[in-house]
């Protein structure tokens, strides 16, 4: 489940970006004008014959098609956009705006669902190396989950205005199947860790996989920070989440920047975690900051 919901993220921010923009658009367009709208539509659909699938943008409503999900009494419905084959609707995104920040628009959203029957779970972490303002995501099932109902992704993400943006992702049983979510506790087989980068960074690329006796977290940041200063804010967010430098074998600087070992140990057994920040190639000019390059590793200690 953490690899397919991992590209299931990914490929959602993707496509939430290119929604947002082209909701904007069709949003501010005169009613008269629905040559936007069509042309916001068209560019959102699929590959293939219109007649066939076709994307639908409502601004300020939902869907034709899509559940009754009900929303926490503080959100603002901007619109939301409904993907269809052969008339049957087969996907919907809702896009809200919520005061709060991603922890309490999260928490009032799932108070919403939960109220109305749906079963709810917020997903562990997020992992590796991650910006101060983190996105909460979530998963919900509808309230006929025993026989096949709605499967929900629930996506808060921060606005430069203290706000929240929520993203409610649908999807109909009979297109992707009954909603399988497990909602027991998810009990990863190595330790995973949350490295949190220093505010005014940016990071890109980021990317954390785990297999049964390894994990790895790589990432490319970019900001006013040396590859040392970067390195020993990291080394405290280790600390601070439990590991230790290795004896013998702290910090070793290179001339693109250092490497360290860390120890960590839970009831799974002994862990060794691997830290480098390493410069890389400038990009964007002469003058141009090069980015620096992030990698943790963790395996089991020999």
């Amino acid at each position: 489940m953490p690899h397919r919901l991992s590209v299931t993220r990914r490929r959602f921010r993707w496509a939430s970006a290119l929604v947002a923009l082209l909701l904007v658009v069709a949003a501010r367009a005169q009613p008269a004008d629905e040559g936007a709208l069509r042309l916001a539509e068209r560019f959102l659909g699929s590959w293939g014959d219109p007649s066939v699938t076709s994307v639908k943008l409502v601004a300020g409503a939902f869907p034709e098609g899509s559940p009754d999900v009900p929303l926490p009494a503080e959100a603002t419905l901007i619109g939301g956009l409904g993907r269809y084959e052969d008339g049957r609707l087969v996907h919907a995104v809702l896009l809200l705006d919520h005061p709060a920040g991603p922890e309490g628009a999260f928490a009032q959203t799932s108070a919403a669902l939960t109220a109305a029957g749906w079963m709810v779970r917020r997903d562990p972490g997020p992992f590796g190396f991650v910006d101060a303002r983190l996105t909460v995501f979530g998963n919900a099932c509808g309230p006929s989950a025993e026989e096949g109902g709605w499967a929900l992704i629930v996506q808060a993400s921060p606005r430069p205005d203290g706000g929240s943006e929520l993203r409610l992702e649908a999807n109909p049983p009979p297109f992707f199947g009954p909603c399988d979510i497990a909602f027991g506790p998810w009990d990863p087989p190595v330790p995973l860790t949350t490295l949190v980068v220093p505010a005014g960074t940016r990071l890109y690329a980021a990317i954390w996989t785990q297999d049964e006796g390894a994990s790895i977290a790589t990432a490319i940041l970019r900001g006013p920070i040396s590859a040392d200063d970067l390195a020993d804010h990291l080394a405290g967010e280790l600390r601070a989440a439990g590991w230790r430098p290795l004896a013998n074998a702290g910090a070793v600087a290179h001339p693109v920047g250092s490497s360290s070992r860390w120890s960590y140990v839970d009831e799974r057994g002994d862990w060794v975690g691997h830290l480098t920040v390493g410069l890389t190639v400038p990009s964007g000019g002469p003058g141009a900051e090069a980015p620096l390059a992030l990698m943790f590793a963790v395996v089991a200690a020999p």
